[in-house]
Protein backbone atom coordinates (compact mmCIF):
# COMPACT_ATOMS: atom_id res chain seq x y z
CA UNK A 1 0.00 0.00 0.00
CA UNK A 2 1.20 3.47 -0.87
CA UNK A 3 -0.81 6.45 0.33
CA UNK A 4 1.57 9.19 -0.87
CA UNK A 5 -0.94 10.46 -3.45
CA UNK A 6 -3.64 10.55 -0.77
CA UNK A 7 -1.28 12.60 1.39
CA UNK A 8 -0.74 15.09 -1.42
CA UNK A 9 -4.47 15.33 -2.09
CA UNK A 10 -5.23 16.08 1.57
CA UNK A 11 -2.48 18.70 1.64
CA UNK A 12 -4.04 20.32 -1.42
CA UNK A 13 -7.49 20.35 0.18
CA UNK A 14 -6.02 22.18 3.17
CA UNK A 15 -3.84 24.68 1.32
CA UNK A 16 -5.84 25.32 -1.88
CA UNK A 17 -9.47 24.18 -1.38
CA UNK A 18 -10.29 25.97 1.85
CA UNK A 19 -10.40 23.10 4.35
CA UNK A 20 -9.22 24.44 7.72
CA UNK A 21 -8.95 20.95 9.17
CA UNK A 22 -9.58 17.39 8.03
CA UNK A 23 -9.33 13.83 9.27
CA UNK A 24 -9.15 10.62 7.24
CA UNK A 25 -9.21 7.07 8.61
CA UNK A 26 -8.90 3.94 6.45
CA UNK A 27 -9.39 0.38 7.69
CA UNK A 28 -8.99 -3.08 6.19
CA UNK A 29 -11.02 -5.77 7.95
CA UNK A 30 -11.42 -3.48 10.93
CA UNK A 31 -7.71 -2.74 11.32
CA UNK A 32 -6.34 0.79 10.69
CA UNK A 33 -4.00 1.06 7.69
CA UNK A 34 -3.95 4.86 7.28
CA UNK A 35 -4.72 7.89 9.43
CA UNK A 36 -4.08 11.54 8.64
CA UNK A 37 -5.17 14.53 10.69
CA UNK A 38 -4.35 17.87 9.18
CA UNK A 39 -4.95 21.52 10.07
CA UNK A 40 -6.97 23.16 12.80
CA UNK A 41 -10.22 22.41 14.59
CA UNK A 42 -10.22 25.99 15.91
CA UNK A 43 -7.98 28.45 14.08
CA UNK A 44 -8.56 31.36 16.45
CA UNK A 45 -7.52 29.40 19.53
CA UNK A 46 -4.83 27.33 17.85
CA UNK A 47 -6.51 23.95 18.46
CA UNK A 48 -5.28 21.29 16.01
CA UNK A 49 -7.34 18.41 14.68
CA UNK A 50 -6.89 15.41 17.01
CA UNK A 51 -8.36 12.04 17.92
CA UNK A 52 -10.72 13.77 20.36
CA UNK A 53 -12.04 16.31 17.82
CA UNK A 54 -15.83 16.24 17.57
CA UNK A 55 -17.56 16.71 14.22
CA UNK A 56 -21.20 17.35 13.37
CA UNK A 57 -21.96 14.38 11.17
CA UNK A 58 -25.24 15.85 9.91
CA UNK A 59 -26.68 13.34 7.41
CA UNK A 60 -24.24 10.60 8.38
CA UNK A 61 -26.70 10.25 11.26
CA UNK A 62 -29.12 8.67 8.78
CA UNK A 63 -27.48 5.21 8.46
CA UNK A 64 -27.49 4.92 12.26
CA UNK A 65 -31.19 5.77 12.42
CA UNK A 66 -32.05 3.28 9.68
CA UNK A 67 -30.01 0.54 11.32
CA UNK A 68 -31.84 1.15 14.61
CA UNK A 69 -35.14 0.70 12.80
CA UNK A 70 -33.89 -2.46 11.12
CA UNK A 71 -33.01 -3.96 14.48
CA UNK A 72 -36.68 -3.57 15.38
CA UNK A 73 -37.63 -5.01 11.99
CA UNK A 74 -35.66 -8.16 12.84
CA UNK A 75 -37.73 -8.50 16.01
CA UNK A 76 -40.95 -8.53 14.02
CA UNK A 77 -42.03 -5.13 15.33
CA UNK A 78 -43.04 -3.89 11.87
CA UNK A 79 -43.07 -4.62 8.15
CA UNK A 80 -41.65 -2.23 5.58
CA UNK A 81 -45.09 -2.13 3.97
CA UNK A 82 -46.79 -0.89 7.15
CA UNK A 83 -48.51 2.52 6.89
CA UNK A 84 -46.66 5.19 8.89
CA UNK A 85 -50.00 6.20 10.41
CA UNK A 86 -50.16 2.91 12.33
CA UNK A 87 -47.31 4.20 14.49
CA UNK A 88 -47.73 7.97 14.12
CA UNK A 89 -51.46 8.82 13.90
CA UNK A 90 -50.74 12.30 12.53
CA UNK A 91 -49.63 10.60 9.30
CA UNK A 92 -52.87 8.67 8.86
CA UNK A 93 -54.54 11.27 6.61
CA UNK A 94 -52.14 13.22 4.39
CA UNK A 95 -52.83 15.46 1.43
CA UNK A 96 -50.65 16.05 -1.60
CA UNK A 97 -49.86 19.60 -2.70
CA UNK A 98 -51.47 20.74 -5.97
CA UNK A 99 -53.81 17.77 -5.96
CA UNK A 100 -57.52 17.59 -5.18
CA UNK A 101 -58.04 18.28 -1.45
CA UNK A 102 -59.87 15.00 -1.12
CA UNK A 103 -56.88 13.01 -2.43
CA UNK A 104 -55.16 11.35 0.51
CA UNK A 105 -51.70 9.86 0.41
CA UNK A 106 -50.72 6.49 1.83
CA UNK A 107 -47.18 6.63 3.20
CA UNK A 108 -45.40 3.45 4.30
CA UNK A 109 -42.29 2.90 6.37
CA UNK A 110 -40.51 1.79 3.20
CA UNK A 111 -41.22 5.22 1.70
CA UNK A 112 -39.52 6.81 4.71
CA UNK A 113 -36.46 4.53 4.52
CA UNK A 114 -35.98 5.16 0.79
CA UNK A 115 -36.70 8.92 0.66
CA UNK A 116 -39.74 8.35 -1.55
CA UNK A 117 -42.25 9.59 1.04
CA UNK A 118 -43.27 12.90 -0.50
CA UNK A 119 -41.71 14.85 2.38
CA UNK A 120 -39.15 17.61 1.74
CA UNK A 121 -36.31 19.25 3.69
CA UNK A 122 -38.18 22.53 4.17
CA UNK A 123 -37.49 23.59 7.76
CA UNK A 124 -39.32 26.90 7.38
CA UNK A 125 -42.92 25.78 6.89
CA UNK A 126 -45.55 27.61 8.92
CA UNK A 127 -46.22 24.62 11.22
CA UNK A 128 -42.49 24.37 12.02
CA UNK A 129 -42.13 28.13 12.44
CA UNK A 130 -45.04 28.04 14.90
CA UNK A 131 -43.37 25.20 16.77
CA UNK A 132 -40.07 27.14 17.00
CA UNK A 133 -41.90 30.19 18.37
CA UNK A 134 -44.19 28.49 20.83
CA UNK A 135 -42.15 25.46 21.90
CA UNK A 136 -38.40 26.26 21.73
CA UNK A 137 -37.73 23.10 23.77
CA UNK A 138 -39.80 20.88 21.44
CA UNK A 139 -39.37 17.11 21.40
CA UNK A 140 -38.76 14.68 18.55
CA UNK A 141 -42.44 13.71 18.51
CA UNK A 142 -43.57 17.35 18.45
CA UNK A 143 -41.24 18.07 15.52
CA UNK A 144 -42.66 15.16 13.56
CA UNK A 145 -46.23 16.16 14.38
CA UNK A 146 -45.49 19.60 12.89
CA UNK A 147 -44.03 18.01 9.73
CA UNK A 148 -47.27 16.09 9.19
CA UNK A 149 -49.31 19.30 9.04
CA UNK A 150 -47.85 20.34 5.67
CA UNK A 151 -49.00 18.74 2.39
CA UNK A 152 -46.69 16.28 0.67
CA UNK A 153 -44.77 17.35 -2.42
CA UNK A 154 -45.94 14.22 -4.31
CA UNK A 155 -47.76 10.96 -3.82
CA UNK A 156 -45.47 8.60 -1.88
CA UNK A 157 -43.56 6.30 -4.21
CA UNK A 158 -43.74 8.59 -7.26
CA UNK A 159 -40.28 10.12 -6.82
CA UNK A 160 -37.05 10.03 -4.85
CA UNK A 161 -36.56 13.30 -2.98
CA UNK A 162 -34.12 14.01 -0.14
CA UNK A 163 -36.14 14.92 2.91
CA UNK A 164 -36.90 14.76 6.62
CA UNK A 165 -38.01 11.14 6.23
CA UNK A 166 -35.42 9.76 8.62
CA UNK A 167 -36.37 12.27 11.31
CA UNK A 168 -39.79 10.65 11.12
CA UNK A 169 -38.18 7.21 11.45
CA UNK A 170 -36.55 8.36 14.71
CA UNK A 171 -40.03 9.06 16.09
CA UNK A 172 -41.15 5.60 14.97
CA UNK A 173 -38.23 4.08 16.89
CA UNK A 174 -39.48 5.88 20.00
CA UNK A 175 -43.04 4.63 19.56
CA UNK A 176 -42.09 1.01 18.85
CA UNK A 177 -39.33 0.72 21.47
CA UNK A 178 -40.96 2.85 24.17
CA UNK A 179 -37.62 4.61 24.66
CA UNK A 180 -36.30 8.06 23.90
CA UNK A 181 -34.43 7.83 20.60
CA UNK A 182 -31.02 8.59 22.13
CA UNK A 183 -31.58 6.02 24.87
CA UNK A 184 -32.41 3.36 22.29
CA UNK A 185 -29.27 4.15 20.28
CA UNK A 186 -27.12 4.14 23.39
CA UNK A 187 -28.39 0.77 24.59
CA UNK A 188 -28.54 -1.09 21.29
CA UNK A 189 -25.81 0.47 19.12
CA UNK A 190 -23.44 2.85 20.89
CA UNK A 191 -22.67 0.86 24.04
CA UNK A 192 -22.32 -2.53 22.27
CA UNK A 193 -19.88 -0.90 19.82
CA UNK A 194 -17.96 1.02 22.48
CA UNK A 195 -19.06 4.42 21.12
CA UNK A 196 -18.59 6.69 24.13
CA UNK A 197 -18.15 10.00 22.34
CA UNK A 198 -21.37 10.41 20.35
CA UNK A 199 -23.99 13.07 21.18
CA UNK A 200 -27.19 14.66 19.93
CA UNK A 201 -26.87 17.76 22.11
CA UNK A 202 -23.22 18.52 22.83
CA UNK A 203 -22.58 19.30 26.52
CA UNK A 204 -20.89 22.63 27.21
CA UNK A 205 -18.12 20.70 28.93
CA UNK A 206 -17.23 19.14 25.56
CA UNK A 207 -17.64 22.24 23.40
CA UNK A 208 -13.89 22.94 23.40
CA UNK A 209 -13.41 19.72 21.39
CA UNK A 210 -15.95 20.60 18.68
CA UNK A 211 -14.54 21.42 15.26
CA UNK A 212 -15.48 24.90 14.04
CA UNK A 213 -17.23 25.18 10.69
CA UNK A 214 -15.35 27.55 8.38
CA UNK A 215 -15.56 29.03 4.93
CA UNK A 216 -12.47 30.29 3.18
CA UNK A 217 -12.18 33.94 2.21
CA UNK A 218 -10.09 33.77 -0.96
CA UNK A 219 -9.84 37.58 -1.17
CA UNK A 220 -8.20 37.88 2.23
CA UNK A 221 -6.69 34.38 2.31
CA UNK A 222 -8.13 33.41 5.66
CA UNK A 223 -10.53 30.96 7.26
CA UNK A 224 -13.72 32.64 8.51
CA UNK A 225 -16.10 31.16 11.07
CA UNK A 226 -19.60 30.51 9.82
CA UNK A 227 -22.44 32.37 11.60
CA UNK A 228 -23.38 30.63 14.83
CA UNK A 229 -19.90 29.18 15.38
CA UNK A 230 -18.96 30.65 18.76
CA UNK A 231 -16.90 29.43 21.69
CA UNK A 232 -20.09 28.24 23.39
CA UNK A 233 -22.11 27.02 20.39
CA UNK A 234 -21.68 24.98 17.23
CA UNK A 235 -24.89 25.77 15.37
CA UNK A 236 -26.85 22.93 13.79
CA UNK A 237 -29.93 24.23 11.98
CA UNK A 238 -31.33 20.67 12.00
CA UNK A 239 -31.09 20.37 15.80
CA UNK A 240 -32.81 23.45 17.24
CA UNK A 241 -33.94 22.07 20.58
CA UNK A 242 -32.12 20.17 23.30
CA UNK A 243 -35.14 17.82 23.46
CA UNK A 244 -35.22 17.16 19.72
CA UNK A 245 -33.05 14.29 18.50
CA UNK A 246 -32.77 14.52 14.74
CA UNK A 247 -32.59 11.09 13.15
CA UNK A 248 -31.60 12.78 9.91
CA UNK A 249 -28.83 15.15 10.93
CA UNK A 250 -28.36 15.40 14.68
CA UNK A 251 -25.29 13.45 15.78
CA UNK A 252 -21.91 14.86 16.76
CA UNK A 253 -19.04 12.42 17.23
CA UNK A 254 -15.35 11.70 16.64
CA UNK A 255 -13.93 9.88 13.63
CA UNK A 256 -12.78 7.08 15.93
CA UNK A 257 -16.27 6.63 17.37
CA UNK A 258 -18.04 6.74 14.01
CA UNK A 259 -15.48 4.28 12.62
CA UNK A 260 -16.66 1.71 15.17
CA UNK A 261 -20.10 1.91 13.61
CA UNK A 262 -18.69 2.01 10.07
CA UNK A 263 -16.50 -1.07 10.52
CA UNK A 264 -19.52 -2.99 11.78
CA UNK A 265 -21.35 -2.06 8.57
CA UNK A 266 -18.44 -3.22 6.40
CA UNK A 267 -18.32 -6.50 8.31
CA UNK A 268 -22.04 -6.96 7.53
CA UNK A 269 -23.34 -6.49 11.04
CA UNK A 270 -20.50 -7.71 13.24
CA UNK A 271 -17.98 -5.49 15.04
CA UNK A 272 -14.28 -6.43 14.84
CA UNK A 273 -14.49 -7.83 18.39
CA UNK A 274 -17.25 -10.22 17.30
CA UNK A 275 -20.23 -8.31 18.70
CA UNK A 276 -23.18 -8.73 16.36
CA UNK A 277 -25.36 -5.65 16.01
CA UNK A 278 -27.60 -6.80 13.18
CA UNK A 279 -27.97 -9.89 11.00
CA UNK A 280 -25.98 -10.11 7.78
CA UNK A 281 -29.12 -10.69 5.72
CA UNK A 282 -30.73 -7.55 7.12
CA UNK A 283 -27.61 -5.50 6.47
CA UNK A 284 -27.49 -6.77 2.89
CA UNK A 285 -31.12 -5.73 2.44
CA UNK A 286 -30.16 -2.27 3.73
CA UNK A 287 -27.50 -1.89 1.02
CA UNK A 288 -29.61 -3.27 -1.84
CA UNK A 289 -30.86 -0.73 -4.36
CA UNK A 290 -34.55 -0.11 -3.59
CA UNK A 291 -35.21 2.42 -6.38
CA UNK A 292 -36.77 1.81 -9.78
CA UNK A 293 -38.00 3.80 -12.76
CA UNK A 294 -38.59 7.48 -12.02
CA UNK A 295 -37.18 7.12 -8.50
CA UNK A 296 -33.82 6.01 -9.89
CA UNK A 297 -33.86 8.86 -12.40
CA UNK A 298 -34.44 11.29 -9.53
CA UNK A 299 -31.38 9.99 -7.69
CA UNK A 300 -29.15 12.04 -9.97
CA UNK A 301 -26.67 13.85 -7.75
CA UNK A 302 -23.40 14.17 -9.66
CA UNK A 303 -21.28 12.40 -7.06
CA UNK A 304 -23.75 9.49 -7.01
CA UNK A 305 -23.87 8.66 -10.71
CA UNK A 306 -23.80 4.87 -10.93
CA UNK A 307 -25.30 4.47 -7.49
CA UNK A 308 -28.72 3.45 -6.29
CA UNK A 309 -30.27 4.10 -2.89
CA UNK A 310 -31.06 1.49 -0.29
CA UNK A 311 -32.47 1.85 3.22
CA UNK A 312 -30.61 5.02 4.18
CA UNK A 313 -27.44 4.51 2.13
CA UNK A 314 -26.17 4.92 -1.42
CA UNK A 315 -25.10 1.66 -3.04
CA UNK A 316 -22.87 1.12 -6.09
CA UNK A 317 -24.80 -0.56 -8.91
CA UNK A 318 -22.85 0.48 -12.03
CA UNK A 319 -19.08 0.89 -11.82
CA UNK A 320 -18.79 2.32 -15.33
CA UNK A 321 -21.43 4.99 -14.75
CA UNK A 322 -19.88 5.88 -11.39
CA UNK A 323 -16.32 5.93 -12.73
CA UNK A 324 -15.47 3.94 -9.62
CA UNK A 325 -12.93 1.15 -9.07
CA UNK A 326 -14.96 0.03 -6.05
CA UNK A 327 -16.91 -3.19 -5.66
CA UNK A 328 -20.56 -3.49 -6.61
CA UNK A 329 -22.48 -3.08 -3.38
CA UNK A 330 -20.03 -0.55 -1.90
CA UNK A 331 -22.22 1.68 0.23
CA UNK A 332 -22.31 4.62 2.63
CA UNK A 333 -23.40 8.23 2.84
CA UNK A 334 -22.15 11.77 3.52
CA UNK A 335 -22.90 14.86 5.62
CA UNK A 336 -23.60 18.54 5.00
CA UNK A 337 -20.21 19.74 6.29
CA UNK A 338 -18.34 17.33 4.00
CA UNK A 339 -18.09 14.16 6.08
CA UNK A 340 -17.99 10.92 4.07
CA UNK A 341 -18.53 7.20 4.72
CA UNK A 342 -17.49 4.33 2.44
CA UNK A 343 -18.03 0.66 3.25
CA UNK A 344 -16.89 -2.04 0.81
CA UNK A 345 -17.54 -5.52 2.24
CA UNK A 346 -16.00 -7.27 -0.79
CA UNK A 347 -12.68 -5.52 -0.11
CA UNK A 348 -13.08 -5.38 3.69
CA UNK A 349 -12.53 -1.63 3.27
CA UNK A 350 -13.89 1.11 5.52
CA UNK A 351 -13.29 4.84 5.03
CA UNK A 352 -14.38 7.65 7.35
CA UNK A 353 -13.49 11.22 6.35
CA UNK A 354 -14.36 14.34 8.34
CA UNK A 355 -14.16 18.09 7.80
CA UNK A 356 -16.39 21.03 8.76
CA UNK A 357 -16.48 23.30 5.73
CA UNK A 358 -18.87 25.59 3.87
CA UNK A 359 -19.27 24.94 1.02
CA UNK A 360 -18.58 21.26 1.65
CA UNK A 361 -17.04 20.71 -1.82
CA UNK A 362 -18.21 17.08 -1.77
CA UNK A 363 -18.67 16.83 -5.53
CA UNK A 364 -14.94 17.51 -5.93
CA UNK A 365 -13.56 15.79 -2.84
CA UNK A 366 -15.42 12.54 -2.37
CA UNK A 367 -15.20 10.79 -5.77
CA UNK A 368 -11.51 11.70 -6.09
CA UNK A 369 -10.74 10.56 -2.57
CA UNK A 370 -12.57 7.29 -3.20
CA UNK A 371 -10.66 6.59 -6.41
CA UNK A 372 -7.28 7.44 -4.89
CA UNK A 373 -7.83 5.20 -1.88
CA UNK A 374 -8.66 2.18 -4.06
CA UNK A 375 -5.55 2.81 -6.14
CA UNK A 376 -3.37 3.25 -3.04
CA UNK A 377 -4.34 -0.22 -1.81
CA UNK A 378 -2.78 -1.77 -4.94
CA UNK A 379 0.65 -0.19 -4.68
Amino acid sequence: MNFSQVDEFLNMLHTRRGKAGLDLAIYLDGEPVYRRQLGMADCEHGVPIGHDTLYRMFSMTKPITCLAMLQLYEQGKFLLSDPVGVYLPEFMHLNVAHRQPTECASMTLHHLFTMTSGLTYNLETEPLQKLYRERPDFTTREFVQAIAKSPLAFQPGEHWYYSLSHDVLAAVVEVISGQRFSDYLKEHIFEPLGMKDTYFWLPQSEMHRACVRYHYDYDHHEFVRDPGETDTQRFNTYQRSCNFESGGAGLTTTVDDYARFANMLTRLGTAPDGTRIIAEGTLNMMRENHLAGQQQQDFNWIQFHGYGYGLGVRTLINRAAAGSPGSLGEFGWAGAAGTYLLCDPARNLTVVYAQQATPNDEIFVQPRLRNMIYAALEY
